[in-house]
Parts: structure tokens; sequence; C-alpha cells
């Protein structure tokens, strides 16, 4: 890890702990893994993150074991995501995923399929890069728990 590397997890993690949407975020997502039976912790598990904001969730989920790959449609997230994990980040986009058919026991889709113009496209995606096992959690936000 570089000076830059560590400046930036720091900061992330700081910004984290004080959102609470954020934290709500990622205890939804270790639940959904959790009722799934999915453990992070198996080294074996090869996991896609995909549009995790500022790449704390990324962070935090990596941290948990697994193999992580990370995936975003911009490029200053991607930058953002790379300062946090370092390696196997990937700008995409909505309709080809750069990922091998059937790479992934788990596909985690974090507040971004509400910003694909075509979302049966990116699902289509999804489903070709998941193992036939695989499982797909999706988070998009809740409107009305803003208002």
């Amino acid at each position: 890890m570089t000076a830059e590397t560590g400046e930036a997890q720091a900061w992330h993690l700081r910004l984290f702990e004080k959102s609470v949407l954020k934290q709500q975020k990622l205890r939804e997502l270790l639940g959904a893994m959790s009722r799934l039976g999915i453990s992070a912790d198996r080294s074996s598990l090869r996991a896609l993150d995909l549009g995790s904001d500022n790449g704390v969730i990324s962070y935090l989920l990596r941290e948990r074991g697994g193999r992580w790959a990370s995936g975003d449609l911009s490029n200053e997230t991607v930058s953002s995501i790379k300062a946090l994990v370092e390696h196997d980040v990937s700008l995409v986009s909505g309709d080809a995923l750069p990922y091998p058919d059937e790479e992934f026991d788990l596909v985690v889709v974090v507040d971004m399929l509400e910003h694909v113009d075509n979302d049966a496209a990116l699902i289509g995606e999804i489903a070709r890069v998941l193992k036939p096992d695989g499982a797909l959690i999706v988070n998009v936000p809740n409107r009305k728990s803003y208002s």
C-alpha cells in the first residue's frame, strides 16, 4: 500500500463513519449476503461489486475476504476506488462488462442500476458473468426514505 492509498483509505473511512446512510447500505448488503448463505471470508469467493459509490464499500467488502473486482460507469469513481483498493478495478458500461463468462460467485450492484440507459442489458451482462449457481444482490435508492 502506498502512502497515497493509506491517506485515501483514512479519509474515506472517516466519511463512512459519519454517514448513517452509507453504514446502513453496508449493513443491508452484508445482511443479504448472510441470508443467501454467502460468506465473504471464504477465500474461494470470487465477487464483483458494481457502482460502489466512492470506493469505501469496495474497500470494506474486500476487507472481509474473498477475491473482489470492482467496476463503475464513471472514470472519476474508478479513480476513487483505485485510490482505496489499488487493483482489479475497471471502467464498465451498462451493456458490456469486461469480465469472462461465469467468472463470479456473487455480483453486488450498489446504487448503479438506476444510472444505466438499458438496465435489462446490464442484468443480461451480469447473468453472463455470474456462475450458474451465483447470486446477485441489487441495491437501489429508496427515494421515499429521503422525503
